[in-house]
């Protein structure tokens, strides 16, 4: 085994690799394929060192072609190239092509293919096919098996004496290419175009001279679709024209191509109407933040687009095999183009390719609005918790050690002390402004009752000064603003509509325990059910900012403009934000990224986005007021924070619920006190 593997690596190196130039400088890629007459050998070799020397310097160049010991170009053209360029590298491309399922077969191709693109450092990249040959079979396999359609910016020209430059050009392997150019090798006199071209043409007695037409592949010039272009005709005696260009620059306009999106419902990022209920056909785009980006991008670029759902109805998670569902999958298996609004993922940068971010999606939760405390409490509530029991417990110590000292001091000076009840209601009614009329004699109980004074002042007047405010003023729940007050809060449960897509992917992926444990509880409910729940009380729900800042003004806000629904003040972004993904290899990838940022600088995103809501809720509030014909019978009305207040009985009511349980406490004593002097 070990030995074929070594006889297969030295065939590959033999065959494969033919030629190696190197030099200090960047790379290009180059591929010739070729058989022509002896003398015309060296002119074809000038011709495609003068296009490289004038349109493909400092490329990683990559010369292939089907056979390197019988092509009669190779060699003419490796000693041109040798003397102009700067590195190169060329390849046989039948020896590359795999000829089973070997794992040996499959390390050698993986190998050459790093080394066939380079180390990632060259800003372009070319390659040139010697096409003289015919062999289509081998040089479209080749070109699939180098991943061309990954690499849409990689310069590719053939050289070849069949004329088949439409047939070549538009092959499926260049489906993504945005340079190609196709050199037709002629021994005999142009012949004038059947249509006026404005090209020039050679000297009408160059017969038996070498020239060459130049073809051109254009992405979008058949009527939005791609075409091949006649470019040039020229004399190889004379130099090439240094003012031709033969590799353009990416296109300004699609001639009215039609690009495939596919895309969910999501407001106000991008929102449809469905022709039928079933998934995966074409959608008509509503007003939205990214309907009204596309349109404006379109109408720049001169293109249209067709927007279907994804089969599955889902955005996109990690299945069998790397094979993804929802928009995902469906860009990853090339069956659209680009997707308007998706979360940016490491996970799905890896399958789709991304625009640069225009917007976060940041989720939030909502609860509801901070409720009132009952009455009742409005007693206590001037006093935390812990001060009531702090206070408690130091009202009877300080009743134990008056007692203790008593004892003491009776003990010792046989006068009369304090029995324990006496000692614990002396020290509550110093408390309550209402000590007993007989203190105590002795200098040191004294002393302590002094200090116990000065510290029951402190108390109740922090007290009273506080209690009036709570009285006027209703007290109320504290707020939910972040996952660590959610899960704090005993007895409450939180939901989503979904759990899918990049919500699922940070929330399970959270180093956080109140994350983790936010993950761990979510539920799944409607948007509607899920906003009752939230309105009963005890709920929180888990969503995009902007959905419910939506939601939230056109259907749970009065025309007072207060809504009983509560935003949490910590946002939790997904990720990185939300941008277009498109399918790996688009050529038109950059044009609309760059389309995006100006969009972005010149402000027009954010204030889409503010003018989309505005709008969707002017109109909802306007189809409102239609149905309820001006109605106001629903409106919530609240008390303001600045209207003066009387205090009523509302306000009072725990002091006479307080006097009832005492009336209540001291009948039941009393009661008690007369069956035990009656029967005991």
């Amino acid at each position: 085994m070990m030995r074929w593997i070594l006889i297969s690596l030295l065939e590959l190196l033999l065959l494969g690799v033919g030629v190696e130039v190197l030099t200090e400088k960047a790379s290009k890629k180059v591929v010739v394929v070729g058989g022509l007459e002896e003398e015309v050998r060296w002119q074809v070799g000038v011709m495609v060192g003068q296009v490289v020397k004038q349109h493909l310097a400092g490329c990683h160049l990559v010369l292939a072609t089907a056979n390197t010991q019988h092509s009669p170009v190779l060699y003419q053209v490796l000693r041109y190239l040798a003397a102009e360029v700067q590195t190169g590298l060329v390849v046989e491309m039948g020896s590359l092509l795999p000829q089973g399922a070997s794992a040996a077969q499959d390390v050698l191709h993986d190998h050459f293919l790093k080394r066939l693109w380079g180390d990632g450092s060259s800003t372009c990249h070319a390659l040139i096919l010697d096409y003289t040959s015919g062999d289509a079979h081998s040089t479209v396999r080749f070109l699939e098996l180098c991943g061309l359609w990954l690499r849409p910016d990689t310069r590719v020209m053939f050289v070849s004496n069949a004329p088949e430059a439409e047939t070549v050009l538009l092959q499926h392997s260049l489906r993504n290419t945005l340079h190609a150019l196709y050199l037709l090798l002629k021994n005999k006199r142009f012949h004038d175009l059947e249509h006026n071209t404005g090209l020039k043409r050679g000297n009408s007695k160059n017969n038996g001279r070498v020239n060459v037409e130049v073809y051109r592949r254009c992405m979008y010039c058949s009527g939005g679709e791609a075409g091949v272009q006649l470019l040039h005709r020229w004399d190889l005696r004379f130099g090439l024209p240094t003012d031709l260009p033969l590799f353009r620059e990416e296109p300004e306009n699609f001639m009215g191509h039609k690009f495939q999106s596919v895309d969910k419902t999501y407001f106000p990022y991008f929102t449809f109407e469905r022709s039928s209920d079933t998934l995966g056909t074409v959608v008509y785009p509503q007003d939205s933040l990214n309907t009204r980006m596309i349109n404006a991008i379109a109408s720049h670029f001169n293109f249209t687009y067709e927007v279907r759902e994804p089969l599955d109805g889902k955005w996109g998670l990690p299945g069998k095999g790397k094979n993804w569902t929802g928009i995902i999958g469906t860009l990853q298996h090339q069956q659209a183009d680009f997707t308007l609004d998706i979360t940016l993922t490491p996970q799905r940068a890896e399958v789709v390719e991304f625009s640069r971010v225009y917007i976060d999606e940041s989720i939030v939760i909502l609860s509801s609005k901070p409720r009132p405390l009952p009455e009742y409490l409005s007693l206590i509530r001037p006093l935390a918790g812990e001060l009531w029991l702090i206070l408690l417990v130091s009202v009877g110590v300080w009743g134990v050690m008056l007692w203790l000292l008593q004892k003491a001091w009776s003990w010792a000076s046989g006068g009369r002390g304090f029995n324990l009840s006496s000692s614990l209601f002396y020290s509550l009614g110093i408390m309550l402004e209402d000590p007993p009329n007989n203190p105590p004699r002795n200098i040191t109980a004294q002393v302590l009752v002094g200090w116990w004074l000065v510290f029951c002042l402190v108390v109740t007047t922090a007290y009273r000064s506080s209690l009036i405010s709570h009285l006027v003023v209703q007290g109320k729940s504290p707020v939910i603003n972040s996952m660590e007050d959610l899960v704090a809060r005993q007895g409450w449960n939180w939901g989503t509509p979904r759990m899918t897509g990049a919500l699922l992917l940070v929330l399970s992926t959270s180093p956080y325990p109140a994350v983790q444990k936010v993950y761990k509880g979510m539920q799944a409910n409607s948007i509607d059910e899920g906003l009752q729940l939230v309105l009963e009380g005890g709920y929180a729900f888990i969503y995009s900012k902007y959905f419910l800042k939506t939601l939230i003004a056109t259907r749970y806000t009065d025309d007072f403009g207060y809504t009983p629904l509560h935003i949490s003040a910590t946002e939790y972004p997904l990720f990185a934000g939300n941008g277009w993904a498109f399918r790996r290899g688009t050529p038109f990838r950059r044009r609309l990224d760059r389309a995006i940022q100006r969009l972005l600088e010149a402000g027009l995103v954010t204030f889409w986005m503010d003018d989309v809501i505005t709008t969707h809720v002017r109109n909802t509030w306007h189809i409102k007021q239609k149905d309820t014909n001006g109605s106001n019978a629903n409106v919530l009305t609240y008390q303001k924070d600045d209207d003066e207040v009387v205090l009523g009985l509302h306000h009072l009511q725990v002091t006479f619920f307080l006097l009832f349980v005492g009336c209540s406490v001291a009948l039941i004593t009393f009661v008690m006190e007369q069956l035990v002097h009656t029967y005991f």
